[in-house]
């Protein structure tokens, strides 16, 4: 047994083998958790699929599955996954199917490209946002309907936990329609129903709240898809502009729910840079107008927005129909408050997050 690679025990209560192997025998203990010290070494594969795992059940030592890369979780009642996985330093593929319960993932150091960027071409580029759960190094969330955290990737709150001064410096709004709302999760696959909620996903934050208008604090307007401004000459020589604030005001194409969530983009056509945005939720329309607000704030700190630059915004509408597109934007020198995620946008470098920049003329 010592050689044994592959081990599926799914639909078994893991503490009866049904199997009589006297390796397999996991003997429960209430203060620390299964010892999982009998399983071989040499395992590669291990799949645990409906076996009633429980938060108290999954083991909290799992430094003797040194080999292991593939580990199947799914079906279980588990609202949190254990520390002990991070001590799975070869692992490349985790499922978590239709674990209902689910709440909240930790930092894995075995999951780098959960959430990131790529580059795509040797153009000067700033940070733009990928949500791709499905790569070389997986971890599969479908049906998890529950998760609101996957730890310095995404965290999702109701806006009520926000304070009306927060959210007027993160969206350039008053006010914002607490009425519910549905959104869908491209990455669980499923909708909830609930007051807004609002998304932080490394270092950008948004909401999507019911409503039809441009708030009046945006500088620039348009009905297109696209949209054009230059930097004003700054007061400052030093002064940068730190982030945007973004309005799109749709409705859904159709009653198609989205295979993909759109896309935004930020060009620096002057600079030649180009910053991409693909969040993971978007909200499905139910009012008698059929629209919605989707409002972003996007820090750009890491990059070069100077006056005089040429700025272009668009939206790729998958599913989409833009009416109205809003864009504004602070400088360094008209900033007193940010509010900040310090926890996601520190993740990137530890995250090695993979960056995507696209050469902006292929986007017009």
């Amino acid at each position: 047994m010592e050689s044994l690679k592959v081990l599926n025990l799914d639909e078994t209560a893991i503490y009866q083998s049904r199997l009589g192997l006297q390796w397999l025998l996991l003997k429960r203990s209430k203060g620390l958790g299964f010892s999982w010290a009998s399983l071989p070494g040499s395992l590669v594969k291990l799949s645990l699929e409906s076996c009633k795992l429980s938060d108290d059940v999954i083991p909290n030592d799992l430094c003797n599955l040194p080999s292991l890369k593939s580990l199947n979780l799914s079906r279980n009642p588990i609202h949190y996954l254990a520390e002990s996985l991070k001590e799975l330093t070869k692992l490349d593929e985790l499922v978590l199917t239709s674990c209902t319960e689910l709440q909240m993932i930790p930092k894995l150091p075995f999951l780098p490209n959960v959430s990131g960027f790529s580059t795509v071409s040797a153009v000067k580029s700033f940070s733009s946002i990928l949500p791709c759960f499905f790569s070389s190094k997986r971890c599969v969330i479908f049906g998890c309907e529950k998760l609101t955290e996957v730890q310095d990737i995404f965290k999702l709150e109701p806006i009520e936990n926000f304070d009306a001064e927060e959210i007027r410096r993160l969206f350039n709004v008053n006010s914002v329609n607490k009425n519910r709302v549905q959104l869908y999760n491209c990455l669980t696959d499923n909708i909830m129903l609930a007051t807004p909620q609002v998304l932080q996903e490394c270092g950008i934050t948004s909401t999507l709240v019911l409503g039809s208008e441009v708030p009046i604090g945006y500088k620039h307007r348009t009905n297109e898809h696209r949209i054009s401004f230059l930097l004003p000459t700054p007061s400052h020589p030093d002064e940068k502009i730190r982030w945007f604030s973004l309005c799109i005001v749709f409705s859904l194409d159709g009653d198609q729910i989205l295979d993909l969530p759109p896309s935004v983009y930020i060009f620096n056509e002057t600079k030649r840079t180009t910053g991409r945005y693909c969040s993971s939720f978007i909200g499905i329309p139910k009012t008698n107008d059929n629209t919605m607000l989707w409002l972003i704030h996007w820090p750009v700190t890491d990059c070069q927005f100077e006056g005089g630059d040429l700025v272009s915004c668009m939206i790729v509408p998958i599913h989409l129909r833009i009416k109205k597109f809003g864009v504004t934007y602070e400088s360094e020198h008209n900033i007193r408050y940010e509010y900040g995620f310090s926890y996601l946008s520190t993740g990137m470098s530890r995250f090695q997050i993979i960056m995507f920049m696209a050469y902006y003329p292929m986007h017009y």
